[in-house]
């Protein structure tokens, strides 16, 4: 829109973080699948108008329900998520396995 002078104000510039997300998610996702350190779980989505780019939405060390309340605060009609956790299995091997959950909404992109 021209201002009253007639001239057109310069775009503000806006600033993408889907880089720095991705230079962080492999640090993060490495932190959760070892149990060496103390975050249990990230979540992962699709950057709107991106196929392939993704952000965190979270991370933490609260455990499964933690991770799932961070899915339903960050789900819209189109979302695709993902979410990683460690967790223990008891019994005879007594041992830590990463599970991997992948979470769509209603909109139809999958």
């Amino acid at each position: 829109k021209a201002s009253s002078d007639g001239r057109t104000p310069a775009p503000v510039p806006s600033l993408d973080l889907s880089l720095v997300h991705q230079a962080a998610i492999p640090g993060i996702w490495n932190q959760v699948k070892f149990d060496t350190f103390p975050a249990t779980w990230v979540v992962l989505g699709l950057v709107k108008k991106s196929e392939t780019a993704l952000c965190i939405h979270g991370e933490g060390s609260g455990g499964i329900d933690q991770a799932v309340e961070c899915l339903k605060v960050n789900v819209e009609e189109d979302t695709v998520q993902y979410c990683g956790f460690r967790c223990s299995v008891h019994g005879a091997t007594n041992k830590t396995i990463f599970v991997l959950l992948q979470w769509s909404g209603g909109g139809g992109r999958s």
